[in-house]
């Protein structure tokens, strides 16, 4: 009988923002550490972003800080007051989306591992979610052995299925 090996662990790994891939770092069959970038995405537009975002933050942070003194003062009302606080809110959330999506621009590996495939080649325009790369983690594998059902029925009569082994032609002396 013969048995197909799979990785026990396999993913396909796509970037979460959509973009132009301008380097792809590695080929099938190349070995990658757990957290090591595997490729990038053109993150021009986001860095672009990231600073727009930066500016309406400290501007919102400012306007909120003025509000507070206000407030106490109690020089504008509470109304004016939230409204501050919820722009001011509002920004940083934009800022750190802003940032995660910079960040984003780095497929790296959630695993150590092998790339079994490659779906996309650079300066490829991808959308977010579309598979990249597929990594396998060959530490642990599984076999997949089609039993005739004949066997395994004379096999349990006889109690001789906790016996069974696997032998491979490719190592020998090896069960």
């Amino acid at each position: 009988m013969t048995a197909v090996v799979d990785a026990a662990r396999k993913a396909d790994l796509s970037f979460r923002v959509s973009g132009e891939i301008v380097e792809l770092l590695f080929k099938p069959g190349d070995k990658v550490k757990k957290g090591q970038v595997i490729a990038r995405l053109d993150n021009t537009d986001y860095k672009i972003q990231l600073g727009e975002a930066q500016s309406l933050f400290g501007k919102a942070k400012a306007d909120f800080d003025r509000g507070k003194q206000l407030i106490q003062a109690h020089t504008i009302s509470r109304s004016n007051y939230d409204q501050l606080e919820a722009q001011y809110n509002t920004a940083r959330a934009n800022l750190d989306s802003a940032k995660n999506n910079l960040a984003y621009t780095q497929l790296r590996a959630s695993f150590d591992g092998i790339i079994a495939k490659k779906y996309t080649d650079n300066h490829q325009q991808l959308n977010a979610r579309e598979p990249v790369v597929a990594l396998h983690d060959m530490s642990s594998i599984n076999l997949k052995v089609d039993v005739p059902a004949s066997i395994m029925l004379l096999g349990n009569k006889e109690g001789t299925l906790s016996s069974t082994v696997a032998i491979f032609d490719s190592v020998s002396g090896t069960e």
